[in-house]
């Protein structure tokens, strides 16, 4: 069973650029379960993306495969979401 620790530290390896399979195997995990904590759902993901048009929430650059800020697997408070670029959605995890 994964502790929100550890889900916290999935989230903050992938937001500093790992991929699924690197964090897997720095925590122990599948490359499938980390993707299961990290991305959100597709309907909220679609639902985001159209919401922002496209366009990154920080810094208004055209973002067509853009990421989810404030997810957390379980939550749907949407209104606590953003929708960022590549670029963006890195620079908010280092702060």
């Amino acid at each position: 069973m994964i502790t929100m620790n550890n889900r916290e530290q999935v989230i903050k390896l992938f937001r500093q650029g790992m991929s699924y399979a690197e964090v897997g195997r720095r925590v122990g995990l599948s490359r499938q379960r980390v993707m299961q904590i990290v991305k959100p759902p597709t309907s909220i993901y679609e639902h985001m993306k159209r919401k922002a048009r496209g366009i990154c929430a920080n810094c208004e650059v055209i973002a067509p495969s853009g990421r989810i800020s404030g997810y957390r697997e379980g939550t749907l408070e949407v209104s606590k979401y953003k929708y960022l670029c590549a670029s963006c959605y890195r620079n908010e995890a280092s702060e």
